[in-house]
């Protein structure tokens, strides 16, 4: 079967070499898998399968998030409780998987992306739909407390619907990307500062970009998007958040 390989988390173990870990937004029972190959990229094992509905399955754009405690996090697209996607933790020294939060309505739905530890140690993301006016929310997860906690909603004028990951610049804020809403109707840049649980449009694209890539020094971030509102042009864009 064609497998879609989404992002790939190196990982190192002090009992072994570097080894890449990721998920699978098909494959398996075709609702996606966790899987680890060695650092040469070779002997890849299939670790654990998602189902269709209990435990959450689809992960859309995502990769694993290697927290402080040594767990790793993700979310999925779809399935739970609810059916529309969980947060999950994985423990890739047991190989225990463990949904820790359903999404639903009123706390955000179908998020299309991964986690990010913030500097303050806990952990955040985005849903593309849900909340208030069902254009996604902005969530925080504690996993000390297994607390799960709705912090904004995407507006129209702000920017609705993302479906990627958050990344944290120099300064201490998170940065992300919607591909929709704004002033052009075409997404926006904008700026999350957890302190305050503020957010700001930061710029209006006149494409629409969709996925954070990387962070790199001096405020500088690099992401991935699609031109003219979708059209089947592509690009890779740099923006300063100094």
């Amino acid at each position: 079967a064609n497998l879609l390989f989404v992002f790939i988390l190196f990982s190192a173990y002090s009992h072994a070499q570097p080894e890449l870990w990721g998920v699978n937004q098909a494959g398996g029972d075709d609702f996606g898998t966790i899987y680890k190959m060695d650092g040469s990229g070779n002997n890849r094992q299939m670790m654990s399968t998602f189902s269709p509905n209990f435990p959450g399955h689809t992960p859309i754009y995502d990769h694993l998030c290697a927290a402080s405690n040594g767990k790793y996090y993700g979310l999925t697209n779809m399935g739970g409780t609810n059916g529309h996607g969980v947060l999950f933790e994985y423990d890739i020294t047991t190989n225990a998987y463990s949904r820790k939060f359903d999404f639903g309505t009123t706390n955000g739905t179908y998020p299309g992306g991964s986690l990010i530890q913030a500097s303050n140690g806990k952990l955040y993301g985005m849903t593309s739909q849900g909340g208030t006016n069902n254009w996604g929310v902005i969530f925080e997860y504690d996993f000390n407390t297994s607390t799960f906690t709705k912090k904004t909603e995407f507006t129209a004028t702000t920017g609705t619907s993302p479906p990627g990951t958050f990344v944290e610049a120099s300064n201490g804020k998170l940065y992300g990307m919607t591909p929709t809403g704004g002033v052009n109707s075409y997404g926006t840049i904008f700026e999350y500062d957890p302190g305050t649980n503020t957010w700001t449009a930061k710029t209006q694209s006149p494409d629409a970009i969709v996925q954070m890539a990387a962070a790199a020094s001096g405020g500088k971030i690099y992401a991935l998007g699609g031109l003219n509102s979708g059209q089947g042009s592509s690009a890779v864009f740099e923006y300063n958040s100094a």
